[in-house]
C-alpha cells in the first residue's frame, strides 16, 4: 500500500514555484507607485494656473502658502468683526480655498520632496509646516492677471531640481 501513494516531483514543484514568481512580478508591476516628482509638478502647477485664472474671473485675491514640504491656495477675503486679520491687508483675511470639491487642505509632499521658493530672483526661506508661518501666502495671484515673481523648485536627492512658475502672458 505505500508503494501507490506517490508526491509531487521536485520538477513539478519548481514549475509553480517560477509560475507564481511571474505573476507576483505582473500584479506588483501593475500596482501604481508614489507619484513622480514630475506628477508632483504638474499638480502644483495646474493648481496654480487654476487660482490664477479663478482671480480673473472672480475679480479676487489669490495667494500660496508654501513651507518646506506643503502648500496651500488662499483667497483675500473681507474678515468679520472678530475675526483675525491678514497682516498686510487690515480688515480682511486668508481663506485657504481648493481646486477640486473636497475641503481645502494642505498639499502635503512626501518626506522625499522638499520645496525651496525663490522670490524675485532671491532664496526666501521657508517655514517647516504652514501651522508655524500661518495662511500669510509668499505669492499673490491679482485680479488683473499680475503675478508675484517666483519659481518654486521641487527638490530630491537622487533626482535634478524640477521648477514651476507662472508667467503674466500664460494668464491671457
Amino acid at each position: 500500500m505505500r508503494g501507490n501513494i506517490r508526491g509531487f516531483s521536485l520538477l513539478e514543484i519548481m514549475l509553480v514555484l517560477v509560475l507564481l514568481g511571474g505573476l507576483a512580478t505582473l500584479v506588483i508591476g501593475a500596482l501604481p507607485g508614489a507619484p513622480s516628482l514630475k506628477q508632483h509638478e504638474e499638480r502644483l502647477s495646474a493648481q496654480l494656473q487654476w487660482a490664477a485664472e479663478r482671480a480673473v474671473q472672480e475679480g479676487q485675491v489669490y495667494g500660496v502658502a508654501v513651507a518646506a514640504r506643503e502648500w496651500q491656495l488662499v483667497k483675500l477675503v473681507r474678515a468679520p468683526q472678530g475675526e483675525h486679520a491678514s497682516y498686510y491687508w487690515p480688515g480682511h483675511y486668508w481663506q485657504p480655498v481648493s481646486s477640486s470639491n473636497k475641503p481645502p487642505q494642505p498639499t502635503l509632499l512626501p518626506e522625499s520632496v522638499n520645496l525651496r521658493l525663490i522670490l524675485e530672483e532671491h532664496p526666501h526661506p521657508l517655514r517647516a509646516t504652514l501651522q508655524e508661518q500661518g495662511l500669510e501666502p509668499q505669492m499673490l495671484l491679482m485680479p488683473g492677471g499680475e503675478v508675484s515673481r517666483f519659481e518654486l523648485q521641487l527638490l530630491t536627492e537622487n533626482q535634478p531640481p524640477r521648477t514651476v512658475s507662472l508667467k503674466p502672458e500664460r494668464l491671457r
